[in-house]
């Protein structure tokens, strides 16, 4: 009796301890019941790649490879039946898919596609004149909103809305190619308050991810492609644990954007570090992939172009590009460390080096020059965003 009541406590202390391991690994993860998805059966990988401009809880998920040709990220996708081949810019700042119309491009030697709706048979104008957006660098564009099947590599979005500009001033890439915005429904530029469900939010009701959540890796300066997962992240892309914060809410009180809070920037060259943000310094920092540069407040951006002799129109020595150091970005938890060789940034049509900062004002945008270097899991569910430095 007493060596039976043995064996049944020494079963029941090795579960326990089993049981206590398992519940460990799982709060121990960095965050939480997340997707990662880097071995699941369901992924689809697609490309972005980069392009030059003139300045400027299930387990599926959808993956895609960004372009990278020297400013800004393009993805390939389809639209309409017969499917029309355009590239849009992969964009974190905004949240509408837009295209050009033929009739706007007749008047814009830089638009760089455009879908011909007279020809897709699954082609609804649904809400003519009522689309209309505009961007930092001044662009804008204006025309319908309308609804159309949407490809990207073998997935399908049937019945997406998306924007159809059909005029508008356009300025670089970004607005010569389309956009596909992966931002909240709140940030829609839609007028008036019906918010429709834009990529993202189809992509989970049509059952082609698990989760409101994607993931970015811009791969280095060099590097003519990257890659975006939707509907988790890849733990190979990333060193150590992917940190977690919340986002912020707008001045309105309203979670629309991609907004984290940084701490510090400072520069290290030869072992000696250099702080342009005070102690007590907190900005929200917009994460954009749709800006070339990082924008930062005046104050520190004057200490930045000192530091690193940029010129009043953004220039610097293009020998910055070889210099070993790192720029230090702080946040709750997590520093990134973006290389000078970032911040150096060459202009193939003057041959000059474009500073990898801008004068923002009183704007803090995190944007390419910081992003290849950041892996970023962008939470829409949960409202977080997870940070970790890239790995290439």
């Amino acid at each position: 009796m007493y060596s039976f009541n043995l064996l049944v406590t020494t079963i029941l202390v090795v579960l326990s301890l089993l049981l206590t391991f398992l519940i460990a690994s799982v709060e121990t993860s960095p965050i939480g019941n997340k997707a990662e998805t880097t071995s699941s059966p369901r992924t689809l990988r697609l490309p972005i790649r980069r392009q030059a401009s003139s300045h400027g809880k299930r387990s599926n998920v959808f993956s895609g490879t960004l372009q990278n040709v020297e400013w800004s990220y393009l993805i390939d996708v389809q639209v309409g039946t017969p499917p029309q081949s355009l590239s849009l810019v992969f964009d974190t700042g905004s949240s509408d898919t837009w295209v050009f119309s033929p009739e706007a491009c007749s008047s814009d030697a830089q638009c760089a596609g455009s879908f011909n709706s007279s020809v897709s048979s699954t082609f609804d104008d649904t809400s003519p004149g009522s689309f209309a957006i505009s961007y930092g660098d001044q662009s804008h564009v204006e025309g319908d909103y309308f609804i159309d099947d949407l490809r990207v590599s073998n997935a399908t979005i049937s019945a997406l809305t998306m924007g159809l500009a059909k005029t508008g001033q356009f300025q670089g890439v970004a607005t010569s190619h389309g956009i596909m915005g992966a931002g909240y429904v709140l940030n829609e530029a839609v007028t008036g308050a019906n918010e429709y469900p834009n990529i993202v939010y189809e992509l989970v009701s049509q059952n082609i991810i698990g989760n409101y959540s994607f993931s970015l890796w811009l791969d280095d300066l060099f590097a003519s492609t990257g890659t975006i997962l939707f509907g988790g992240y890849d733990s190979s892309r990333f060193h150590g644990s992917l940190t977690t914060m919340h986002t912020l809410a707008n001045a309105n009180g309203m979670i629309s954007t991609f907004l984290v809070s940084m701490l510090s920037l400072g520069a290290t060259y030869k072992n000696r570090t250099t702080t342009f943000t005070s102690p007590t310094f907190n900005g929200a920092a917009l994460l954009d992939s749709g800006t070339a540069t990082t924008h930062v407040p005046s104050a520190v951006y004057a200490g930045l172009a000192n530091y690193f002799g940029a010129d009043a129109n953004g220039v610097v020595d293009c020998r910055l590009g070889q210099t070993e150091g790192h720029a230090s970005f702080g946040f709750v938890g997590v520093t990134i460390r973006v290389p000078f060789s970032e911040l150096s940034l060459l202009d193939s049509t003057t041959g000059l080096c474009t500073f990898g900062f801008f004068d923002g004002g009183e704007s803090l945008i995190l944007g390419d020059t910081f992003l290849r270097s950041a892996y970023v899991y962008y939470d829409l569910g949960n409202n977080e965003i997870g940070l970790a430095q890239t790995a290439y």
